[in-house]
């Protein structure tokens, strides 16, 4: 009996926790379901991420792995949750049926308990196995929630191909702002922040945010830049204190 893993989420973005699981369910099944689901104005829509992007991001994403499926959850005619499950959970297993014709022994990988009970109650009853399995969020302790608030301070949990979404230019405007960005662009890898200066860059409506420094010396400078960085994008970026 073949053997089917699923996984769905809104994956707004999807993080380093989100593709475990997917690789979990990879190595435990002969194929994976990767499911994106989410309507209009949805948490991803809010930052710029609706779902069509999202399901374009991840479609492209696992392209060289031919036994990841992702295929695309539209809520927007469904009623909303808690509400909604009888008519969500139809159109998942439409979507399971959709790949194989079965039989196929189909394991949810949920991360609520909640899951596990709205699913359960909705096994269909043909010659297929239904099965879920509760995920242990805490081995990976992040969240798209904890992302979309300061994307910057997880960066490296965002997998690369949603960082474009979250990449920030910033405008330096200071005495030697040339020399400040080639050392804050040093002190900030992997934050997907970019530096300019407002003397080779003067226009500020590129920049996504500006460091206007008022500091004399270029070393109180570079340490004020760094304290209006972590005010900004709630990264915890060390410093030297000011003697």
């Amino acid at each position: 009996m073949k053997k089917i893993g699923i996984y769905f989420g809104t994956f707004a973005p999807m993080h380093i926790g989100h593709l475990h699981q997917v690789y979990k369910s990879a190595f435990e099944n002969d194929e994976v379901l990767l499911v994106v689901s989410g309507y209009d104005n949805d948490r991803g829509d809010k930052i710029h991420l609706p779902l069509d992007q999202r399901l374009s991001v991840l479609t492209d994403f696992f392209s060289d792995e031919p036994h990841i499926h992702v295929r695309k959850l539209d809520e927007n005619d469904l009623p909303p949750m808690p509400n909604g499950w009888n008519e969500w959970s139809a159109r998942l297993f439409q979507l399971i049926d959709a790949l194989d014709n079965g039989p196929f022994l189909a394991t949810f990988y949920v991360g609520e308990p909640e899951y596990v009970v709205e699913l359960e109650k909705r096994f269909p009853k043909n010659e297929n196995k239904y099965h879920v399995k509760i995920s242990d969020r805490t081995a990976i302790p992040i969240s798209a929630t904890k992302i979309r608030q300061a994307p910057h301070q997880y960066w490296d949990q965002i997998i690369p191909a949603f960082h474009p979404f979250f990449a920030q230019t910033v405008l330096v405007s200071a005495e030697q702002a040339t020399t400040l960005c080639q050392r804050l662009e040093k002190i900030c890898p992997n934050s997907g922040l970019t530096f300019v200066s407002a003397d080779e860059h003067p226009k500020q409506s590129s920049a996504d945010f500006v460091l206007q420094l008022q500091a004399q010396s270029l070393m109180d400078a570079f340490y004020e830049a760094i304290d209006a960085i972590n005010e900004k994008t709630h990264l915890q970026l060390l410093r030297l204190k000011n003697e």
